[in-house]
């Protein structure tokens, strides 16, 4: 071999190396960033979540012991608005459950950021008799995939039965505190 083909070989290897170092560093920050958009995401409905709450605290009555449900109201625009917040949670819960145990390899901090998750949905469930309910209806149960309605399936059980005991969510008293104008108004504070 004559000394340009074996520079030719030598400037293709590094090229070569080169071009798997930069995909590789390519393809670790494009998974970094779906990670970061995906919390940062989950994040976002869990302060419309809050949001929607704070805007209309007759909500707080689809968790069993917060002191709104003693005054729930079965008429049927409230119920249907009831509904959906718990769809709402629903469908934040499927995508959540869809990220972290499909599309996402998981790591370490992925790992406790779904045993979060799933306290957190242990909670609401164990919370909330009406999201129990409703998840069970058939109507609900062919809206979403499999794994997922396994998944809830067997969370409610597991919080039915006793094999866990989440904390409750709506374990919150109402507080009548002034606004800025002087005008007393309802505000969810915890004890």
């Amino acid at each position: 071999m004559d000394s340009p083909s074996v520079l030719s070989i030598v400037v293709a290897g590094i090229s070569l190396v080169i071009s798997l170092f930069v995909a590789l560093r390519n393809w670790r920050y494009s998974e970094t960033g779906v990670r970061y958009t995906s919390r940062n995401q989950y994040m976002n409905a869990l302060f419309d979540i809050n949001r929607q709450l704070a805007n209309r605290p007759e909500l707080w009555a689809i968790y069993d012991d917060h002191p709104v449900a003693l005054q729930r109201s079965n008429e049927t625009l409230e119920k249907a608005r009831r509904q959906a917040f718990i769809y709402f949670h629903f469908n934040l819960f499927e995508t959540v459950f869809h990220d972290y145990t499909h599309v996402l390899r998981p790591n370490r901090t992925d790992a406790l950021y779904w045993e979060s998750w799933q306290r957190w949905i242990a909670s609401f469930l164990g919370s909330s008799r009406e999201a129990r309910d409703l998840f069970r209806e058939k109507i609900c149960q062919d809206t979403y995939m499999n794994a997922f309605v396994h998944f809830m399936n067997g969370m409610i059980n597991n919080v039915e039965t006793g094999a866990l005991k989440p904390t409750p969510i709506g374990t919150l008293a109402m507080k009548t505190l002034p606004d800025s104008a002087g005008s007393a108004r309802p505000t969810v504070r915890p004890e």
